[in-house]
């Protein structure tokens, strides 16, 4: 075989040449534009543009954020927390086409109703300054934003539910929906949450939903429950307006301003922490995250009066056909959610057992639980399956000597799951456990019975349920 190494010195002097130039081919290939061709964009057939309306969009959309932000319409609030500390307040805004079309219904007269799906920090805990509860407190956030939108439109016939729980997740009750999150970060949170929005969005109101992220410092990590919620917001456009992102880098570097977010459960010395509830927003608190909720209502106002938008048409696109949690497939559709949370604090769907051996209702701190302490307690609910799901919410405590269950679906309790009450956290919490993700649509029967072991140190047989949700 021929080779450089066996060529003679005249060959290889011809063949360098040659192999310079072949390089030098290939890199004006790779780097000079194609040749041109007068006919090549006819043959592209690309859309036409209608510039000059796309121009008049532009122009809007800038003007629009040069006069409608947050500094914009409350100046007085960006002089309290500072224009770059306030720029970080919108965690995710997406298109605001449900809210545009709230507040396009709400200009016209209609009556709205605001609903609060949330925890203890919705329900106001710490701010006990009236009679009637923390939550009707007029420092509660929620209550903030509300009477900001009477004020909006003061014609209005409106009305302020309360879908808020203290020792739950921000997922669990409640839509115009106000979500404030501060819950630990747990990985089972994701499903029911997506659960719980596709079937809130696709109410036949149309609700608009806004997230209100908050933040505390009690749990094993910075990072909570809104962090996982984060990905739901973008992927089913619902704006994020946080707190935390505006004020946490500081907190962390004043202890000052921690005892000033938080309750205080007592005398503050120094800059001891000792009485300071660091779970729970104090009255400065709620009140921060409502202004900071109230400007970005008010920014998307003057939007629509830059934009000349009030007469526009927000048709709202369907869902996405799949759930975020889970897998592709390019045929597999959702179908509309309609969905069920059997409460120990509701009234128009309660938690009432058909059959019931060992299990009573019971009242703690306007907490209510279905409550056993005897093994072998058991309780049956009938549900309808539409997603294939059902799931048991209890309460989860290192100090009350909580016991735990197993719990099965039908006949099948070979496939029994196990909620354990008892954990190391030093807070009490509910928490969810998924009884059957893969249920046929129709009818079922959830079971569940008190085990006589138990994962708490005393050996306590105590079992709390919150509710069960399909």
């Amino acid at each position: 075989m021929w080779s450089a190494l066996t060529a003679s010195p005249r060959s290889r002097r011809v063949v360098l040449p040659l192999s310079l130039l072949l390089n030098l081919a290939i890199i004006l290939l790779i780097v000079l534009p194609p040749p041109y061709y007068p006919d090549r964009l006819a043959r592209l057939k690309l859309p036409e543009i209608d510039l000059e309306g796309f121009d008049l969009w532009v122009g809007q959309t800038e003007r629009a954020s040069k006069e409608c932000g947050l500094c914009d319409v409350n100046p007085g609030l960006c002089q309290e927390l500072g224009s770059d500390n306030i720029a970080k307040a919108i965690g995710f805004s997406g298109s605001n086409i449900r809210l545009r079309r709230f507040l396009q219904k709400a200009s016209r007269g209609d009556p709205f109703t605001v609903a609060v799906v949330g925890g203890s920090v919705s329900g106001g805990h710490g701010l006990n300054d009236l009679p009637e509860g923390p939550y009707y407190s007029p420092r509660n956030m929620h209550r903030r934003v509300f009477e900001h939108l009477c004020d909006l439109f003061p014609q209005n016939d409106r009305v302020l539910m309360e879908g808020a729980s203290e020792g739950v997740n921000g997922f669990v009750n409640g839509a115009q929906g106000g979500k404030a999150i501060n819950d630990e970060l747990h990985m089972g949170i994701p499903k029911p949450y997506e659960l719980m929005l596709r079937g809130l969005l696709d109410l036949p109101s149309q609700p608009a939903i806004l997230s209100m992220q908050i933040f505390a410092l009690m749990f094993g990590s910075i990072a909570l429950g809104g962090d996982l919620h984060e990905s739901f917001s973008q992927y089913y456009d619902i704006p994020i307006v946080s707190l935390r992102n505006v004020l946490l880098p500081q907190a962390l570097d004043n202890v000052t301003l921690v005892q000033e977010l938080f309750v205080n459960k007592g005398p503050i010395e120094g800059e001891s922490l000792e009485n300071v509830d660091l779970r729970h927003l104090s009255g400065k608190g709620h009140a921060l995250m409502a202004d900071l909720v109230n400007a970005y209502i008010d920014g998307q106002r003057c939007a629509m009066d830059v934009g000349d938008s009030w007469e526009e048409d927000y048709t709202l696109a369907p869902l996405p056909r799949l759930r975020l949690f889970e897998k592709y497939d390019p045929y597999a559709t959702n179908p509309t959610l309609k969905p069920d949370c059997f409460s120990m604090d509701g009234t128009k769907h309660p938690l009432v057992p058909s059959q019931n051996e060992g299990w009573r209702p019971w009242n703690w701190k306007n907490k209510n639980y279905l409550i056993a302490d005897q093994p072998g307690s058991s309780f049956t609910v009938p549900f309808h399956s539409s997603f294939g799901t059902v799931s048991l919410y209890y309460l989860r405590s290192s100090e009350f000597g909580l016991g735990s269950v197993s719990c099965w679906v039908d006949e099948d309790k070979e496939l029994a799951q196990k909620a354990e009450g008892y954990w190391v956290h030093e807070f009490n919490i509910g928490q969810t456990l998924n009884v059957r993700e893969d249920l046929q649509p129709g009818e079922h029967e959830l079971h569940c019975e008190l085990l006589a072991t138990s994962a708490d140190p005393g050996k306590g047989t105590e079992f709390r349920v919150i509710s069960v949700m399909r």
